[in-house]
């Protein structure tokens, strides 16, 4: 049972991401209510878009202390 719970908590922190998920509905007001936005537009099929998700997990991240 510890183990058990040792493991979701890793899950956990895993899927913590400074990362918005955007729509098509989604997309328009969340650049009109950000001053600055960066974004990726993914393809789950493109090999580049996998390569570089990690990078832009860290991007969010650091951008995010500076309001982007």
């Amino acid at each position: 049972m510890r183990s058990s719970l040792g493991l979701l908590g890793l899950a956990a922190l895993a899927t913590a991401s400074d990362v918005h998920d955007l729509t098509k509905d989604t997309f328009g007001a969340f650049v009109q209510d950000n001053g600055l936005v960066l974004a990726e537009f993914f393809a789950p099929w493109c090999g580049h878009c996998k390569a570089l998700a990690p990078e832009y997990e860290e991007a969010a991240t650091a951008l995010k202390e500076k309001d982007i």
